[in-house]
């Protein structure tokens, strides 16, 4: 008899567990906030489904967010708010909302570290959509959490008020893990704005600033080196280098040179690039038809639930039930994988308006004199620096013209690698 009712007990909670689940996830499709308010956040006081600012933390995280745009580093952003004696998220949870154990508030740190304003400056909530899904329970009987794929997470936009606009959300992202510190202080260091954006074309590796002073000169020998030789025996790399004052100016050059194009210039690269994607009316369709894709799969994620919820109270046989959800679940994995392939006829189709969105940018500039860091983060992705190419006969560079080539690759943001704009130039 115990067996049979240790059973019958694993039964009732299995299902009771998938009942909750069903509810938890018609929630979450729906844009519903089920889970504890982030930093910065609150439940609003007549809807506990509904996230609004919260009065005290939301210039917090306002803060954070401009800090890293402006290039501060994680580390230094949590030193500054740890000087300001700001409360740290979950020490503010403890002492203002939640009912924490004696064990857990004792967890509770009095100081920011990096890995928590990392884990704010990721979080899309703050741009007002909702995500929730990030972890699953391991089983039933386990309160242990294993990370969901982010291409699983249940994600809403647009469901309550954002704390940060999406240019501040996206520089600030950027310049995560960028080394983007700030030199200013010393002297004696060299200040490179190419910080995770210059990358040695061989191996893949940062360029790191490096340099000596000869005769009182000291930017003439200044030069950004990849230092990863002979890391990899499989793939040695030679040592790519450049003069920083060299790619300063090709860089700053390059940005000129798509700045002074006319308006007539830029309509024929834009044309162009239509012409190669295909007609807006393709376009069009793909939207369309990607939608429709998106309503079904809600609409199927409404119906399942309910399906249950008239198993549980006698309305729906288990065999019938059993029949309906699997082809249903058959019906999701036919739309998801007709999804997948819109998105990427999709991607291709956007190509003209991330041309348009990176020319409106460029047309905010007259003409760059200096380049400093915010402006080459605004417009470059990444540069890729190759190997001098000696002429016949020649063994070591010099610096005079004409003595070398050396290839150099500038991956815009938007739209990458630029071959249209160099062929209308």
């Amino acid at each position: 008899m115990a067996p049979f009712q240790f059973a019958m007990n694993e039964v009732y909670l299995r299902d009771g567990s998938r009942k909750v689940k069903d509810v938890l996830k018609t929630k979450r499709n729906e844009g519903l906030y089920c889970a504890c308010p982030p930093y910065g956040y609150k439940k609003a006081p007549r809807n506990k489904n509904q996230l609004v600012p919260d009065e005290a933390t939301a210039p917090v995280v306002q803060r954070i967010f401009e800090a890293a745009a402006n290039g501060d580093s994680s580390r230094k952003i949590a030193e500054s708010l740890n000087r300001d004696g700001i409360i740290p998220p979950l020490k503010y949870r403890v002492l203002y909302r939640d009912e924490f154990s004696e064990e857990g508030a004792a967890r509770a740190s009095d100081f920011w570290n990096y890995t928590t304003v990392k884990r704010i400056l990721k979080n899309e909530v703050y741009l007002g959509h909702t995500v929730l899904g990030k972890t699953k329970k391991v089983s039933v009987k386990s309160k242990k959490k294993v990370p969901v794929p982010i291409s699983e997470w249940a994600v809403t936009e647009n469901t309550h008020e954002a704390l940060v606009s999406k240019e501040v959300f996206n520089a600030a992202r950027d310049n995560l893990g960028k080394g983007t510190r700030d030199f200013r202080q010393y002297d004696h260091v060299r200040k490179s704005i190419f910080s995770g954006i210059a990358y040695c074309a061989l191996c893949g590796h940062a360029l790191c600033s490096c340099g000596t002073v000869y005769k009182g000169e000291r930017n003439k020998y200044w030069y950004l080196s990849c230092i990863n030789k002979r890391k990899d025996i499989s793939r040695p790399c030679t040592g790519t280098r450049i003069r920083y004052a060299d790619l300063v100016s090709l860089v700053t050059d390059d940005l000129n040179s798509l700045i002074s194009l006319t308006d007539e210039q830029i309509d024929g690269i834009v044309k162009r690039v239509m012409r190669e994607e295909g007609s807006q009316s393709a376009a069009s369709a793909y939207k369309l038809r990607r939608e429709r894709l998106k309503d079904r799969l809600a609409v199927i994620d409404k119906i399942i639930p309910k399906l249950y919820a008239d198993n549980a109270e006698g309305r729906l046989e288990d065999d019938r039930l059993s029949r309906m959800v699997a082809d249903l679940q058959k019906e999701t994995q036919v739309l998801k994988a007709e999804l997948t392939d819109i998105g990427s006829e999709t991607l291709k189709t956007n190509k003209s308006d991330n041309y348009k969105m990176f020319f409106e940018l460029i047309k905010r500039y007259s003409h760059i004199e200096e380049l400093d860091r915010n402006t080459l983060a605004t417009f470059v992705e990444r540069i890729e620096v190759g190997p001098k190419i000696l002429p016949a006969g020649k063994k070591r560079a010099t610096h005079k013209p004409s003595a070398f080539e050396q290839p150099i690759r500038i991956f815009y943001k938007f739209v990458g690698e630029m071959s249209e704009i160099r062929e209308e130039r």
